[in-house]
């Protein structure tokens, strides 16, 4: 996982793997995803990212997601 900040903006990196092994088969799964953030003060931030997840038994999703998040 690897962040980089410049003043309200952060950008995100993650790069993940892993195995899974249950009783019928064995699913491997590999995950690499971007994302950012935007600081608008207050302890509201706007947010949005995509991931590439691939799981080795079927095809390649990409899942998207934005919205808003709050420290309180």
């Amino acid at each position: 996982h690897v962040d980089y900040t410049v003043d309200a903006l952060t950008l995100s990196a993650q790069y993940s793997t892993s195995e899974l092994v249950n009783p019928i088969s064995l699913n491997d799964y590999e995950a690499f995803g971007i994302g950012a953030a935007y600081d608008l003060g207050g302890g509201a931030s706007v947010v949005g990212g995509v991931a590439q997840i691939t799981d080795y038994d079927r095809d390649d999703e990409t899942v998207w997601e934005a919205g808003l998040s709050f420290e309180f």
